[in-house]
């Protein structure tokens, strides 16, 4: 979890000297040789780097941004500065802590806890199973209503048995969201891997003990490829794997890239993610990186010498937005030939 004063004050990004800066001497390196993570299709590396947005990236949406904001109207940074906060904004406070990262400096993956993760589980999972056979069996005792058969009080009696599991999942979920909303959004507050633009590195840590460094490298060093895994459809769904270029380590980026049938997908998140390591170009212009844009140091001087709108996203209206959004499919489509 985020501190209150980091999150309070954001860090304008320092670039090291480590940072991420992209010669065409890499395009000129062999690849490793083949191992656990250096296996399936390799994924070149591109230089210079092309800003490409992901479709994913067009999930936040302008009215997203809006509601961030509104929910903001509280002015819950500035009551926790000064200490003035009621028990409510409290609990809002600690959901904003639990899930806070700082787009402009890194990449990680939230590690929701193990009570989290049951949690949810129950809320949603539960409420999905009790609409599906809640509702099949109230089409069935609508049926009974209009049928000659006598209505068997057993039969209902076991149907109720039947649901109840999922009901009782489902109610406590959404007992837990009411009452206490922070158990199913605290997260575990070491990570699990962390690619930093700051300064071009890329970390592993150890999976149960707490900021632990497995492996470090800089991004320079990483090659990337698409492991497969055969779904029962006969289809491929493929995942983006880091793997250092020498050394047998690497990453699974499945957790924060999410995996897709379509290897163009995995492509364009790989193309995405050198662009974001890469400190010689601004962050991409997208809405999640728009409250980012003026800490970090390359962005702020390009969005300068463009003029670009601070709230460019933001105060977009959806029409706009949705023309940009084909646009961008279209340009993918192209670039991948799909």
């Amino acid at each position: 979890m985020m501190d209150l004063d980091t999150f309070i004050n954001p860090p304008v990004a320092e670039y090291k000297s480590t940072a991420y800066r992209p010669d065409k001497g890499l395009l000129q390196r062999e690849q490793g040789p083949k191992n656990s993570y250096r296996k399936g299709q390799y994924l070149a590396r591109i230089v210079p780097t092309v800003e490409v947005l992901p479709r994913d990236t067009f999930n936040v949406t302008p009215e997203t941004l809006r509601e961030y904001e509104r929910d903001d109207e509280p002015g819950i940074k500035e009551k926790a500065a000064a200490g003035t906060l009621t028990k409510e904004e409290f609990k809002i406070l600690q959901q904003l802590l639990s899930v806070a990262q700082f787009a402009h400096i890194g990449i990680s993956p939230l590690r929701y806890n193990k009570l989290s993760y049951t949690l949810n589980l129950m809320y949603g999972g539960g409420r999905f199973v009790t609409f599906l056979f809640g509702g099949g069996l109230l089409f069935l005792f609508i049926l009974t209503l209009f049928s000659d058969e006598p209505y068997n009080s057993d039969d209902a009696l076991f149907a109720l048995i039947m649901i109840s599991p999922s009901f009782l999942c489902w109610m406590i979920g959404f007992l837990a969201k009411k009452l206490n909303p922070e158990l199913l959004y605290s997260t575990k507050d070491y990570r699990a891997w962390y690619l930093c633009r700051e300064s071009g590195l890329v970390t592993q840590y150890h999976q149960k003990k707490k900021n632990l460094v497995l492996h470090e490298a800089p991004f320079s060093e990483m090659e990337c490829y698409l492991h497969s895994t055969p779904l029962p459809s006969g289809l491929l769904r493929y995942n983006l794997v880091l793997a250092h270029y020498k050394d047998d380590w690497g990453i699974d980026m499945s957790d924060f890239y999410k995996p897709s049938e379509l290897w163009q997908e995995c492509a364009a998140s790989w193309d995405s993610m050198q662009y974001f390591m890469d400190v010689t170009q601004p962050l991409s212009d997208d809405p999640s990186h728009e409250e980012f844009r003026h800490l970090d140091p390359t962005t702020a001087e390009y969005d300068k010498k463009t003029n670009r709108p601070k709230h460019y996203w933001r105060d977009m209206d959806m029409e706009t937005f949705e023309k940009l959004k084909r646009e961008n499919d279209t340009k993918l489509r192209k670039r991948y030939n799909r």
